[in-house]
């Protein structure tokens, strides 16, 4: 596991992956205001997304929880992460609607594969930097 602090002794990034993680995401999370990169992946976290992710996290650049048995719906203030260049939440058990992505133009890398998504796809056309699409 690797957690970095920025200058201000602020949490900037969260990286662990197949560590044995497991139980839920807690919306406190959404209290690392400087969080700039998560990555959580291969383990057993379980439950929602929580909606603090999106609503508070604004630095973020980077947001991977890939490989857990994330659950519900990806949030509809997912859109508000507009300094996002990578989402991958591939292989969960997500499922709904692809929320709109019209206010991340900087989005880049989007995967999403292997969970239960239905619906459209959203329009892409915002997203003038994709280089990357899996679902």
């Amino acid at each position: 596991p690797k957690i970095t602090c920025n200058e201000e002794g602020e949490v900037s990034e969260i990286n662990i992956i197949s560590n044995n993680q497991s139980g839920t995401l807690p919306e406190s999370l959404g209290g690392l205001m400087a969080l700039e990169r998560l990555n959580l992946r291969s383990g057993s976290i379980t439950g929602p997304l929580p909606d603090s992710i999106c609503r508070h996290l604004t630095n973020l650049t980077y947001l991977t929880i890939a490989d857990h048995d994330i659950t519900g719906k990806i949030p509809d203030e997912l859109d508000s992460l507009t300094k996002l260049r990578v989402l991958q939440l591939q292989e969960n058990r997500l499922e709904g609607n692809i929320p709109s992505l019209d206010n991340l133009p900087l989005l880049n890398w989007i995967t999403l594969h292997d969970n239960q998504l239905s619906g459209q796809i959203p329009p892409l056309d915002a997203l003038v930097s994709l280089n990357s699409l899996h679902l």
